[in-house]
């Protein structure tokens, strides 16, 4: 009779007989489809030959240590695929070597013939002077971001090509960079393109914000001079021009940048022909008319940013001077953006109290608190900032991306812009020029009706013949 230790042994001893069958059985049973010997010249695809040698026929599977790594190297050094051993500056481990290659022969197998040339065999000698071009190292890099983004990121649903926020700013001098640091840095679209002739200046502009972008809710910024670039924009606003210098008025740079308006207005309408144009290049109430006759676009979609930042510095003035914020004053400049503008005193109000029931003269004839020089302020207060930086553009950029916000956010606010004032608070020219609107997604959507006085009258009527001769000068020399 067997005692319990020797029934323990007995069985366990089994087992392993059992296990020795099962393991000859399999080896008689599943023959090599084919000889180590055949692997590099085989046209079996590459998973089945790492298949076949993880069987447990395959007496090199089943090694350990050093002898399985020695058979990795072995292996790696009959593959095809060896140059790509370390192509992308770090060598594949001796592990993972074979694994890797196979699981991603499907991207290997298009990049062959520009990697590595047509097929050769293993003994066949390496051409000469067959290192790796410009364009090799680039496909190469391409594989590699192929292969971390399918590693990192699983697609879901598929992926929106366009917005319908997209803000396109022509020009990336002073002015143009002040709108775009203003549209962005308040989270008014997170999608900027820049275009500029200068290739240079608008590469290194573009590459200086893009590189902040993290602190600008991830915003996309595109420099490029082709117009292209634009294609689909919600906004296109236009700064490009020749700059207003000391001593220039506005109407002096009239016929150099009609120029430049008449070429940049078609490409953008091209490859934007929804787009919303807003001329912020000086005089920009002449330059929107031009743009509109170029761009043939709908009335309401063409203006320009007039006299909404005039209307700012006279609401910072009279709140400054009474020692209240500017959001507290209402009140409008209307007219040209220039020296001609008009000061509506009759709707000037502060808290909601009008400064004509507590004054009739505020601001006309025989006014005794000299309110008239707020105004004066206003008209010196560019060519004061001119005469100091030698340009403005803080101003006018802050200005600019608040008429963007009302259009892309369609708040349906107030603002005084210039557009086509034929027949509108008396005005009989055919000119564009600033009056209180209601800015919505399609642009102009209403006209605010002034109640304007007699002097206030007239003196729009007196801008608007300004900017007539200078338009009529135009043609004239056409």
């Amino acid at each position: 009779m067997l005692s319990k230790l020797n029934f323990v042994k007995l069985g366990v001893r089994h087992v392993f007989v059992r296990r020795h069958c099962i393991s000859t059985m399999r080896r008689n049973l599943f023959t090599p489809a084919i000889s180590p010997q055949q692997f590099s010249s085989s046209a079996l695809p590459h998973q089945w030959i790492f298949a076949q040698r993880m069987y447990y026929h395959n007496v090199e599977a089943n090694a350990t240590g050093a002898q399985r790594q020695r058979h990795l190297i072995e292996r790696q050094s009959r593959t095809q695929y060896q140059p790509l051993k370390s192509a992308f500056g770090v060598p594949l481990s001796r592990r993972a070597a074979m694994p890797s290659m196979i699981t991603h022969q499907r991207h290997l197998r298009p990049l062959q013939s520009p990697l590595i040339g047509p097929r050769r065999t293993v003994d066949a000698p390496v051409p000469a002077g067959s290192t790796p071009t410009s364009n090799c190292v680039d496909i190469i890099r391409t594989y590699a971001t192929d292969l971390v983004r399918e590693k990192l990121i699983e697609p879901f649903g598929r992926p929106a090509k366009k917005t319908k926020r997209k803000v396109t700013v022509v020009g990336c001098g002073q002015v143009g960079m002040a709108v775009i640091m203003s549209i962005l840095a308040q989270n008014i679209s997170n999608e900027v393109c820049i275009i500029d002739a200068n290739e240079k200046l608008v590469k290194g502009e573009s590459k200086d914000v893009q590189q902040g972008s993290l602190y600008l809710r991830d915003a996309v910024i595109i420099g490029n001079t082709d117009y292209k670039a634009s294609e689909d924009s919600a906004v296109c606003i236009i700064t490009a021009g020749e700059r207003q210098k000391k001593g220039q008025t506005r109407l002096d740079l009239l016929k150099t940048n009609v120029k430049i308006m008449s070429q940049i207005v078609p490409p953008l309408v091209k490859y934007s022909p929804e787009t919303i144009l807003i001329i912020v290049s000086n005089p920009c109430d002449i330059l929107a008319h031009v743009a509109w006759k170029t761009s043939q676009l709908p009335l309401e979609r063409v203006f320009a940013s007039g006299t909404h930042l005039d209307t700012a510095r006279f609401r910072y003035f009279i709140a400054k001077r009474l020692g209240v914020s500017a959001s507290s004053v209402q009140g409008y400049v209307i007219g040209e953006h220039g020296d001609s503008s008009v000061p509506v005193w009759s709707a000037v109000s502060v808290g909601g109290i009008r400064f004509r029931d507590l004054s009739k003269c505020a601001g006309a004839e025989g006014d005794t608190d000299q309110w008239h020089e707020v105004h004066n302020q206003v008209v010196k207060a560019a060519y004061e900032v001119i005469a100091g930086k030698g340009y403005t553009n803080w101003a006018i950029g802050l200005t600019v991306a608040s008429l963007v916000s009302m259009i892309l956010d369609n708040k349906n606010e107030v603002a005084t812009v210039s557009t086509l004032a034929r027949e509108r608070e008396g005005i009989e020219n055919d000119v564009f020029l600033s009056l209180p609107v209601v800015l919505g997604a399609n642009g102009v959507t209403s006209f605010i009706k002034l109640q304007l006085s007699g002097l206030e009258q007239q003196r729009l009527c007196k801008s608007a013949e300004t900017l007539d001769k200078a338009m009529q000068s135009l043609k004239g020399k056409k």
